[in-house]
């Protein structure tokens, strides 16, 4: 019998695809590429969620840069996660 997934593992996947789309088509940064959501994990009252990601560019000068372009994106993507999650 297959293993039955629980609400929290089924948003948490929710949330990487979405997330994924969002970085992929809708930000237009062009310090936000070759991004890729590799998990999600979410807070059992689903209130916070760690989104981990990877990138091919090994350089720290453009890691840095893509952390300020995330966190500068961050309330875009959180009011196009609520409007596209339910």
């Amino acid at each position: 019998m297959p293993k039955e997934f629980s609400r929290k593992e089924r948003v948490a996947d929710m949330l990487q695809v979405e997330l994924s789309t969002l970085l992929h088509r809708e930000i237009a940064d062009p310090r936000i590429k070759d991004v890729t959501v590799t998990a999600v994990d979410v807070a059992r009252n689903f209130a916070h969620a760690k989104v981990f990601i990877t990138t091919l560019n090994d350089d720290a000068e453009a890691k840095k840069d893509l952390m300020k372009a995330l966190k500068a994106a961050s309330g875009f993507m959180r009011s196009q996660l609520a409007k596209r999650v339910q």
